[in-house]
C-alpha cells in the first residue's frame, strides 16, 4: 500500500509525463480518490510545482520542477556524455570557451562550461544569463513554436548590455526565426562587446532542450571560421547524442 508521500509523487510524475489533466482524469487514472488527488495538487501548488488553468480546469507541471532535474544534471547521462565531446571541442578550438546549458524561468542556466586557460572572459558556471543577448539562449528559444517566442518577447524585459543588444521585440523576433530557421544561433557583442557565441540546440526524443555553444573574442571566432564552428558543433550535437538527436547537421 502507497503511502500519502508517494502518491503525491505519483501525482506529479505522471502530470510531468502526460501533461495537463484534471482532477478527475488523475484520480481515475492512478486510481487515487479525487479528494486525496486535490490534497495532492493543493500541495503541489503551494510548493511551486503544479499550476492550475481556472479556465480549463487543469493542472500542470511548473518550471520548478525543470529546474531541480537542471539542479540534478551533473549526474544526467547527456550532461556527463557532453563532458567528452566538450574537451574534445577545447582541444580543437584552444582559445575559447564551451558551453552546455538549458532555460530555467526564461534564464539560461549553464550546466557545464570547459574553459581553456587562455579565456580572457570568465563567467559563472552556475550563472543564469539572459537569453535574449546569448547565442546559447537563442539557439535555447529558437527551439519554442512562434507562439512561445511571441509571449517571450512580450513578457521579458530586454536590457541593453551593449550597443548591439537586441531589445526590439521585432528585430529580436527576426533573429529567432532564423535561427530556427538555419538550425544554429549567434551573439555578436551582444552581452560583451569584444564576445562572439555560436551555438547550436540539442533535442533528443528522450527531452530537451539544451544547447551547446562556442564562445570566445570576436577576432578569434572569425578566425577559425563560423560557417566551421557550426558544422563542427552539429557534428559534435550527432556524436554525443548517439545519432539520436533531432534535425542533426540540418
Amino acid at each position: 500500500m502507497m503511502t500519502s508521500s508517494q502518491k503525491i509523487f505519483k501525482v506529479l510524475e505522471f502530470l510531468c509525463a502526460k501533461g495537463p489533466h484534471k482532477a478527475l482524469e488523475i484520480s481515475k487514472t492512478l486510481d487515487l480518490q479525487k479528494s486525496s488527488v486535490h490534497r495532492f495538487l493543493n500541495s503541489l501548488i503551494a510548493f511551486g510545482y503544479v499550476r492550475k488553468d481556472e479556465r480549463s480546469g487543469t493542472f500542470s507541471a511548473t518550471l520548478k520542477v525543470a529546474q531541480l532535474g537542471a539542479m540534478a544534471s551533473r549526474s544526467f547521462d547527456l550532461v556527463e556524455t557532453g563532458r567528452h565531446y566538450m574537451r574534445d571541442i577545447i582541444a580543437h578550438y584552444s582559445q575559447a570557451s564551451v558551453s552546455f546549458g538549458t532555460l530555467i524561468e526564461k534564464q539560461v542556466f549553464v550546466v557545464r562550461r570547459e574553459i581553456p586557460v587562455s579565456t580572457v572572459i570568465h563567467l559563472d558556471m552556475n550563472q543564469e544569463i539572459p537569453a535574449y543577448c546569448t547565442g546559447i539562449g537563442k539557439a535555447l528559444l529558437s527551439t519554442r513554436s512562434e507562439e512561445e517566442i511571441d509571449e517571450y518577447i512580450r513578457t521579458v524585459p530586454r536590457t541593453p548590455f551593449t550597443a548591439k543588444t537586441l531589445v526590439d521585440g521585432q528585430e529580436l523576433k527576426a533573429s529567432l526565426m532564423e535561427a530556427k530557421m538555419n538550425g544554429y544561433a549567434q551573439d555578436e557583442g551582444e552581452l560583451y562587446e569584444t564576445l562572439h557565441c555560436v551555438a547550436v540546440p540539442v533535442i533528443t526524443a528522450n527531452g530537451g532542450p539544451w544547447a551547446l555553444s562556442l564562445s570566445g573574442h570576436h577576432a578569434i571566432i572569425c578566425e577559425y571560421g563560423v560557417e566551421n564552428i557550426i558544422q563542427y558543433l552539429k557534428q559534435t550535437v550527432w556524436n554525443m547524442t548517439s545519432g539520436c538527436a533531432i534535425d542533426p547537421l540540418a
